[in-house]
């Protein structure tokens, strides 16, 4: 009920329901089937910080890619832990861990048989353990409808209701109704992500239509207009859509760098190796935490809106596996 409360009308995502129903006294009950393999290889202490580490990151990894981190269930939940990995409770990594499978399982990006290969199950386990989450998500929708959301908050409840279906059938939202369908060769996720790409070639053309609907007619003398600026000469401070936002000497080395490469992806490795070659403990933990203080730092002075906020998150954009990078033309960049 806390969380009904605190979250925003219109702002839940999948993410943080399944990690809320992860850390929910029924969700940590719900058991991982995995081989006698990794059962064993769990009692191994470098192998256990392994995985923790891998999921946590995972994590917050999807939570910047989605500009979420400011959201108070992953603020106490993952960001602002203050413990090393490898002191992660077991259940905090198993909550951790269901969250990341059911994520796999309903994107639709992985196969089941690939899913469970790569994290030791048993086959047939991520659906078990979807049909539990999905009564879960049903018990959610309950409670939710309880305190009123039928009335207020009807989207998000319905997104509730869409989530508990899709893990039954471990597909995105568009293939819930090729879901239902008998498709020879088991086709359904090429059938979703053909029809994923129609969609999006008609929106495209539209926008491009709207935009444009006379391509010899070009608007003249439109300047550009300065997103960011940086000066070598001001450390303490960079320049945001003409507000002036206070950084860290560490923040802005890190936004100077990405500024420098604009357009270019920056591993992990690479800010790692270029902002804290001194420090051996520096971790992907430390660039989220600081890339998520700029976002924060720019939001608070420009306003924290759903506008802004999307704005910010393209601009300073999570690479998921990849990496960080600078989106941002080369006209509306500005270093001194």
């Amino acid at each position: 009920k806390n969380w009904m409360e605190y979250s925003k009308k219109g702002e839940i995502s999948d993410l943080e329901i399944l990690l809320l129903l992860a850390f929910s006294a029924d969700g940590k009950a719900l058991p991982i089937p995995f081989s006698q393999f990794y059962r064993d290889d769990d009692k191994k202490e470098s192998y256990n910080q392994g995985c923790r580490e891998n999921y946590w990151n995972k994590l917050l990894h999807l939570v910047f890619e989605q500009g979420d981190e400011d959201k108070k269930l992953y603020q106490d939940k993952i960001m602002l832990k203050k413990i090393k990995k490898e002191a992660i409770p077991q259940e905090d990594y198993l909550a951790f861990k269901k969250t990341c499978l059911l994520y796999d399982w309903i994107k639709g990006d992985k196969d089941i048989k690939t899913i469970e290969q790569e994290n030791g199950l048993y086959g047939g386990a991520i659906q078990v353990l979807g049909e539990g989450f999905s009564w879960l998500a049903d018990s959610l929708m309950e409670i939710a409808e309880n305190e009123g959301w039928r009335k207020g908050r009807e989207e998000d409840l319905n997104k509730i209701k869409i989530l508990s279906k899709r893990l039954i059938d471990g597909v995105e939202e568009e293939g819930l109704s090729l879901s239902r369908m008998h498709i020879p060769g088991n086709r359904i996720q090429e059938r979703i992500k053909e029809e994923k790409d129609i969609q999006e070639d008609k929106t495209q053309k539209l926008i491009v239509e709207t935009e444009n609907p006379n391509s010899n007619l070009k608007p003249k003398n439109l300047k550009p207009k300065t997103v960011l600026e940086i000066s070598l000469h001001r450390p303490d401070r960079i320049i945001f859509m003409g507000e002036k936002v206070e950084v860290t000497s560490t923040e802005f080395s890190l936004i100077h760098l990405l500024a420098k490469n604009r357009g270019k992806i920056l591993t992990h490795n690479d800010l790692l190796d270029t902002l804290w070659t001194e420090n051996e403990y520096s971790t992907y933990v430390q660039i989220t935490s600081h890339l998520y203080k700029i976002r924060r730092a720019i939001l608070k002075t420009i306003g924290n809106n759903k506008k802004n906020k999307k704005r910010v998150k393209d601009i300073l954009k999570v690479v998921s596996r990849r990496g960080v990078m600078l989106n941002l033309e080369e006209n509306k960049l500005k270093i001194s």
